[in-house]
Parts: C-alpha cells; sequence; structure tokens
C-alpha cells in the first residue's frame, strides 16, 4: 500500500458479490442467500479493515453486477450488512452499475457496458473500454477517442474512468500477463485522454482512425510519436510495449460481396484490380480506410466500415513500396481473441488465418498461416494459456518484398458462428521489426493505394 501511495496510486480491493461468487460458494458450503454468507462476508470486509488502514486504501468494492440464478441471490441483509461495516471502518462504498441492487445515493457508481449513470449518484467510467477485448493497434484508438464519463473534466458526479483488463485465462507465463492485450498501449491512449480531458468524445472513431488528411488524424499521429518515445525510453526490453505506428497506412475496402455461404468462394478482386466490380446486378467500388486494425463490422458495435451483422465477403488492399528487395516480418491477425475466457468462437483449424478462410498474398503470392500451438475448437479451452493466438505475440509472418511497389490484397469473409464474440469481422497487417519480445517501425518502407503506382 505504501509503494503505492507513493506514486500517487489508489488502491480499491473488490469483493465480488453476490454474483461471480462460485469460489466463495464451494469453499464455504453456502449460497448467498443463506446467513452464514452474510456473517462470512462482513467478517471479511473487517478483516481487510484490519489490515489495510484507511488513509491508505479509503474504498472498498462490493461488485453486485451479473448475479444469476438462485444461488447467487443475496439474502436481503448481506448487500446492506456489508456496507454498514465497511462505513463504520471509515471506508466509502463503490458498486458496479448496472448492478442488483442500487446501493444508495451515497455509493460510487463503476459504469460498465452501455450503461449510463444514475443522477443521485457519484460514477467512474469504464463503459466499453475494456483491454481484453482490445488488439495493439485499437487499443490505444479506443481509449484516445473517448470522452471519460462522457463529460469534457471532472465534475463533482463524474469523478474520472477505470481502464478494465480481465485476463480470465491461466497463463504459464507471467510475463505474457501483459503481453496479451495491449495493457500499456491501450494505458497510454487513457492517460491522455483522462489528464487532458476531451471537448468532444469522437464515438465515430473508438473503432476506426479518421480519414487521411482529416485533422483528428494528424493530432493522433502527433500522439503517436509520443506513445514511440515512450516505449523506447520506459518499457524497450522491460515490459511488452506490442505498438508501432499505424497512422500511416492506407487501406482500400471493397464488398461485402454475397458468397452464400461458401467462404471460399472467390470475387473480382481475386483475379484484376479495378475501381469496381458488378455482381448479380450490384456494383461494389473501394472504399477508404485507414490504420493497422480495420474493424470492418464492430462486435460491440461501434461505428465501423461496413454497418452489416450479415455474412460476406471483404477484400483489403494496400501497397508497400520497399527501397530494397528484402525479407521483412509482417503481422497478420483476422480477428484477435478476447482473452477473457477465449471469447473469439473457437480456435483457428491448422492451415488456415481463422475459421472463415481468410487469406493473404503479397505480390500474388498466398502467406501461409501461422503452425498454431493450440488449433481447433478446445475442450476447456478457458484455462488452455494463451500461447500464439494472437499476432503481437508470436513470431510475425515472414514475407519477401521485391524493390519497389508490392500488393497486399487480403480476403475476410465473414460466415456463422455462436457464442459471445464470435466472428469478429477484422483484420490486422503491418511489417515489424521484431526481435522476439519488442516490435519497432521499419526503416525503409511507405504505403500507396495509388492504383498508378501499381501497374494494375
Amino acid at each position: 500500500m505504501e509503494y503505492c501511495a507513493e506514486r500517487n496510486i489508489a488502491v480499491i480491493p473488490e469483493i465480488d458479490i453476490p454474483g461471480h461468487s462460485e469460489a466463495f460458494r464451494s469453499a464455504m458450503g453456502v449460497t448467498m442467500g443463506d446467513p452464514l454468507a452474510v456473517e462470512a462476508l462482513t467478517n471479511l470486509v473487517n478483516e481487510l479493515c484490519d489490515l489495510l488502514p484507511a488513509d491508505l486504501v479509503p474504498r472498498l468494492h462490493f461488485g453486485t453486477d451479473e448475479v444469476r440464478g438462485s444461488a447467487e441471490t443475496p439474502h436481503s441483509d448481506l448487500i446492506p450488512a456489508m456496507v454498514n461495516t465497511a462505513r463504520g471502518r471509515g471506508r466509502e462504498v463503490m458498486t458496479w452499475w448496472k448492478g442488483i441492487p442500487p446501493v444508495d445515493i451515497d455509493a460510487i457508481n463503476q459504469l460498465w457496458a452501455q450503461h449510463a449513470p444514475l443522477a443521485q449518484n457519484r460514477d467512474v467510467e469504464s463503459r466499453a473500454n475494456y483491454v481484453n477485448h482490445l488488439d495493439a493497434f485499437d487499443g490505444p484508438i479506443r481509449t484516445y477517442f473517448q470522452q471519460v464519463g462522457r463529460v469534457p473534466r471532472e465534475t463533482s458526479q463524474a469523478l474520472g474512468g477505470i481502464l478494465c483488463y480481465w485476463p480470465d485465462v491461466n497463463i504459464d507465463d507471467p510475463h505474457l500477463g501483459l503481453g496479451i492485450a495491449p495493457v500499456f498501449p491501450a494505458m497510454l491512449g487513457y492517460a491522455e485522454r483522462i489528464w487532458r480531458g476531451a471537448d468532444t468524445d469522437y464515438g465515430a472513431h473508438w473503432a476506426k482512425l479518421p480519414p487521411d488528411g482529416h485533422p483528428l488524424l494528424e493530432e493522433f499521429a502527433a500522439f503517436e510519436e509520443d506513445m514511440l518515445v515512450h516505449r523506447e525510453k520506459y518499457f524497450a526490453g522491460v515490459l511488452p510495449f506490442p505498438y508501432v505506428r499505424q497512422s500511416h497506412v492506407p487501406w482500400k475496402l471493397v464488398g461485402p460481396f454475397d458468397h452464400g455461404g461458401n467462404l471460399e468462394k472467390s470475387f473480382g478482386p481475386e483475379t484484376l484490380i479495378a475501381p469496381s466490380y458488378e455482381e448479380d446486378g450490384q456494383v461494389f467500388a473501394w472504399k477508404d480506410a485507414v490504420g493497422g486494425t480495420i474493424h470492418l463490422n464492430h462486435f460491440f458495435g461501434f461505428q465501423s466500415y461496413y454497418p452489416t451483422t450479415g455474412d460476406g465477403t471483404v477484400y483489403a488492399l494496400t501497397h508497400v513500396i520497399s527501397e530494397t528487395e528484402r525479407n521483412v516480418g509482417f503481422w497478420f491477425q483476422f480477428g484477435t481473441p478476447s482473452v477473457s475466457g477465449r471469447r473469439n468462437g473457437g480456435n483457428t483449424p491448422l492451415g488456415e488465418w481463422n475459421a472463415y478462410g481468410a487469406s493473404v498474398w503479397v505480390n500474388g503470392t498466398a502467406v501461409p498461416p501461422p503452425e498454431w500451438n493450440n488449433p481447433g475448437p478446445l475442450a476447456g479451452g478457458r484455462e488452455i494459456p494463451f500461447s500464439n493466438e494472437g499476432y503481437f505475440y508470436r513470431e510475425p509472418s515472414n514475407v519477401h518484398l521485391n524493390a519497389g511497389t508490392n500488393s497486399i490484397l487480403l480476403r475476410i469473409p465473414k460466415g456463422r458462428a455462436s457464442g459471445y464474440g464470435a466472428g469478429k469481422w477484422m483484420f490486422s497487417c503491418m511489417p515489424v521489426d521484431w526481435d522476439g519480445t519488442q516490435a519497432r517501425e521499419l526503416d525503409g518502407l511507405a504505403f500507396t493505394t495509388v492504383w498508378s503506382q501499381t501497374g494494375e
């Protein structure tokens, strides 16, 4: 506690009840409606207060969210007893909102998902910004463009925000616990927004960068340069910081073409790059995009490039200009797995980029997918440690670039899937200089989508 206090870090212990209580119920042999649960948890609050001085830990968090089933339905005295005990020991009380029930007007609500604040309660923001659902490139974008609490600056009600990270899986390597999600890049974006505030909430850019030439893209590019300084000064060789510059990478997107359930069906861009294509009487033209990760349709419903949740195939095209002929590492991904409970619709089969038939071609040659360490459907997958499922914690793909202009074409189909987060319709692509733990920008490369420079 003293270590954190010296660095102005607030520690808020959370006893997450009556939901999320399986371990407690199993250990105690009770349900949350049992009077013994009330006694045990009030004793636990007192024990916690004995251990933690009120001046160093002035707040306790009691959860109250996601109560499911009769075993988690609380005794009527449970939450009032815990709250009264904490306040009697000089502590403020926090709970999740929405949770059950709303405690009282003096509780601080931690907002999650899309739940709006209550007018009578103070709150802290955690809505729809969980790091465990983000990848290396969309982490800083998501946190940088939001307006914390949907207010320009802190108010007497909107106290600030908490950036959440739920790595709910077993891990073999503790260091990888901070590497299977973009913890530190997302933190820098969030810190920028918390410290500086924001006059506007740019919801249109929570999941996609502004277009080329837009002042907001130039603003993000300047922030990006600050991130790279932090990467080299504080993280290189010490902690995972999976981020390289992305604001200069343009794309052309076209689709979605109707594959009729055939995820391997080919369409026009695979044989000829043209300004537009006609399929079944419908004309498809290319549209512009920018960035290292592109959400075709966002799994949380954030604004993205295609406002459809149906099936289809989209193609993405960019060109890399190399000063010399050489082999380079590339990050490729089609749907970064969420690291809370492996919520990504199942693992990828061997020999495939994802479960939906995605493909990568560089100068017309197919790039093979990685040799997945955990392929296919996983029995008990929640407890199988992540290994090389995400692009930013595995060896990059080896790609041969010619001197001059090189085309990169991606096919990104979407098919039927079930389960939370299934079938994320997105892709990531970026050349990187990777030493096994750290990634940096490659010198001597430039990007373009101008047709005349490709000879196509």
